[in-house]
Order: C-alpha cells, then sequence, then structure tokens
C-alpha cells in the first residue's frame, strides 16, 4: 500500500517536469503551480506509510508476544488508513 500512495504523487511530480525545449522560467512556473498538491499527497503517503512499517517493525521484534505492542500497532493502523486514504484526495 505504501508504494502505491506514494506513486501517485511522484507520478504527478514527474509529469510536471517539462521537457528540455521549455524555457527555464515556464518550467519553473509549471512546477511551482503543481507541486502544493502533490507535496500535500507526498507528505500524507509518506506519514501514513511510515505509521505502518514502524508498528510493524515493533510487532515483528516482538514476534507478537506483547500484547501491548500489537494492541498500539491495530489501533496506530486504523488511522494510517485514514492518513493514506486521504493522501489519495
Amino acid at each position: 500500500m505504501a508504494l502505491i500512495s506514494l506513486g501517485g504523487p511522484a507520478w504527478q511530480l514527474a509529469r510536471a517536469v517539462p521537457t528540455s525545449n521549455v524555457s527555464v522560467v515556464s518550467a519553473f512556473q509549471t512546477i511551482l503551480q503543481t507541486a502544493p498538491s502533490v507535496m500535500r499527497q507526498m507528505a500524507l503517503a509518506v506519514t501514513g506509510s511510515t505509521m505502518v512499517l514502524r508498528r510493524s517493525w515493533q510487532v515483528y521484534r516482538t514476534e507478537g508476544n506483547d500484547p501491548k505492542v500489537v494492541d498500539k500497532a491495530v489501533d496506530e493502523g486504523l488511522i494510517a488508513v485514514v492518513v493514506l486514504l486521504a493522501s489519495f484526495v
């Protein structure tokens, strides 16, 4: 899910970069117009993905035997899903 949520903003940012036959000023203007929404999506995607990966690593380290870590992972996982879904808007 992390790759999918990061792929969209990365693709949009790559499409915003103009080809070589465009002037530097118009290229910079195009990137500035596209950047705010793409950066918001990227920030939400990175935040949600980091939350999921961090808790997954903690559960892996404890081999799922620590109920507190597992409960935190489930609770934070619900929040991470909302943040990841918000990155698609």
